[in-house]
C-alpha cells in the first residue's frame, strides 16, 4: 500500500495545474423536446423530472397543449418553446411554400428522412406562403406565456444547398432579380438546371447534391443569392417579433457559431460533442458572446456519464447555462436517437455546481483524471473525475486523506472535508 500509495502521489505532483477559478454561476436548463407522457405506453414524466432536477428553466420544447403550458407555470419556471421550418400548412401536413429541388421534389432533411413525418418537408424563406405560417406559429407560442422562441435548423434555404437546394417558382423568380442586379440577364430555369445536371453525371440523388462542392455556371451567385434570402428573412422575422413582444428569440447555433445567419438572434442553444470540452473551446465562445452582447446555451450530445459530467462541470465554471442530460439528442447506431440519462447519476454534481465557488482546477494528463475543488455554503468539495472506470477510486484511496467520501460512481467521486 506504501508504494502504491507514493506511486499515486506522484503522478499527482506532476500533473498539478491550476487552470482557473472564481465564481460558479451555474444554470441548469430541463428541455423536455416534447412533453412526457407522450401517448400511451409512455413511462417517461417531464413533471417528475422537474421536481427530481429542480431545473432553473425550461428550453427548447416543441408544445402547445395549453394544460402542459400550465402545469409548467405552476411549478414556477420560466420557459421558451421552439418551432422549425416544418410548420405544417394543413391536417399537420407540409405541402405549400416548401423547399423543392430541381426534380420538383419536396425536401426532406437527411437525419429526417427516418423519422417518416407528416409534416418533413422545410418552408422555403422565398414563399410568402411559409412567411405566414411562420409569423402566425410565433403569435401563437407567445400568447402561451413563453418568454422566448427558438428557431430549429435556422439555416433554411442556405442547408438546404448541401443536399438538394431550392428551385421553387419563388426562388427562381428572385434569383433572376439578384442576378439583373450584377448585370447578368437572360437567366433561364432551364438552361440553369441542365447546366448542373452536365455535371452530375446522371445522378438523381440529393445524397451528395453538395452546392458549396460543385462548380458549374453561375454556382456562387446561386449560393450567395440563398444565403441572402435567409439572413433578410430572419431580419424581417426578428423586427415583426420585436414589434409586439419582448420574449427572447433563439436558434440552435451549433458549436458556438455567430455568422450572419445566427447574428440576427437573442441568444444561441448549442449541441456540441465531447471533442469542445476543452477550456479553449468555452473560452472562444466566451469572448465571442461577449463581444456580440449574446447569450448561449449548451447541450451535449453524448450518452456517457463521465462527458456529461464533465460538460455540467466546464458549464458552470464557464458561466454557461447547460441541458440537463434528459430528452437530449444523442448519435445512435441507427441515427438521431433520445437519451434519457438517469438523475442519481448527475444531481450529486449538479447539488455542489448550483452554488459553489471554484477553488481550483486540476488535470492529470498521466492518468486522464482531473480534480475539481469547489466551495459551497462554506464547505468545501473535492471532484474526481475519470475516463476509465473506478480509476477515481484509486486516487481517493491512496492519496487524498482524511476525506469524506459522500458519492461515487465508476466515473466520479465526490469527497469533503479533505485534510
Amino acid at each position: 500500500m506504501a508504494s502504491s500509495k507514493k506511486f499515486w502521489i506522484i503522478i499527482l505532483l506532476l500533473g498539478y495545474n491550476v487552470i482557473s477559478k472564481g465564481q460558479s454561476k451555474a444554470t441548469f436548463i430541463l428541455s423536455s423536446r416534447y412533453f412526457h407522457p407522450n401517448g400511451e405506453g409512455d413511462t417517461l414524466n417531464t413533471l417528475k423530472m422537474i421536481d427530481i432536477y429542480k431545473p432553473d428553466r425550461m428550453d427548447w420544447m416543441y408544445l402547445t397543449n395549453l394544460t402542459s403550458i400550465d402545469s409548467i407555470k405552476r411549478k414556477g419556471l420560466a420557459f421558451s418553446l421552439a418551432l422549425n421550418p416544418q410548420i405544417p400548412d394543413s391536417l399537420n401536413y407540409t405541402r405549400k411554400g416548401r423547399i423543392i429541388n430541381m426534380y420538383g421534389e419536396r425536401l426532406v432533411a437527411p437525419w429526417m428522412r427516418s423519422w417518416h413525418q407528416k409534416n418533413g418537408n422545410w418552408g422555403c424563406v422565398n414563399s410568402n406562403e411559409f412567411r405566414e405560417l411562420l409569423y402566425q406559429k410565433t403569435v401563437e407560442l407567445i400568447k402561451t406565456g413563453a418568454d422566448g422562441v427558438l428557431f430549429d435548423d435556422a439555416r433554411l434555404n442556405d442547408h438546404a444547398l448541401e443536399w438538394g437546394g431550392c428551385f421553387c417558382e419563388n426562388c427562381m423568380a428572385r434569383f433572376e432579380v439578384f442576378l439583373n442586379a450584377k448585370n447578368i440577364y437572360n437567366f433561364s430555369k432551364v438552361t440553369f438546371i441542365n447546366d448542373i445536371l452536365a455535371t452530375r453525371n446522371g445522378s438523381r440523388s440529393n445524397e451528395d447534391m453538395n452546392f458549396r462542392k460543385m462548380n458549374f455556371s453561375l454556382s456562387n451567385e446561386f449560393i450567395q443569392f440563398q444565403r441572402e434570402s435567409v439572413v433578410n428573412f430572419l431580419k424581417d422575422w426578428y423586427s415583426f417579433v420585436k414589434e409586439q413582444s419582448s420574449v427572447l428569440l433563439y436558434a440552435n447555433n451549433g458549436n458556438c457559431i455567430w455568422d450572419d445567419i445566427y447574428s440576427n438572434f437573442d441568444g444561441g442553444i448549442s449541441e456540441i460533442t465531447p471533442r469542445n470540452l476543452t477550456d479553449s473551446f468555452f473560452i472562444g465562445c466566451k469572448t465571442k458572446i461577449a463581444k456580440l452582447n449574446k447569450s448561449q446555451t449548451f447541450t451535449l450530445v453524448s450518452k456517457s456519464v463521465y462527458e456529461n459530467v464533465k460538460f455540467l462541470i466546464y458549464s458552470s465554471i464557464y458561466e454557461f447555462p447547460s441541458i440537463l442530460p434528459w430528452d437530449v439528442m444523442v448519435f445512435g447506431e441507427k441515427g438521431n436517437e433520445r437519451f434519457y440519462g438517469n438523475p442519481g447519476d448527475f444531481n450529486p454534481v449538479i447539488k455542489i455546481l448550483h452554488k459553489g465557488v471554484l477553488i481550483s482546477k486540476k488535470k492529470y494528463e498521466e492518468v486522464n483524471v482531473e480534480e475539481f475543488r469547489f466551495k459551497n455554503d462554506g464547505v468545501e468539495y473535492i471532484i474526481i473525475l475519470s475516463s476509465e472506470p473506478n480509476l477515481n477510486e484509486q486516487i481517493y484511496t491512496n492519496v487524498y486523506t482524511g476525506c469524506k467520501l459522500i458519492f461515487t460512481h465508476p466515473n466520479y467521486s465526490i469527497l469533503q472535508n479533505c485534510k
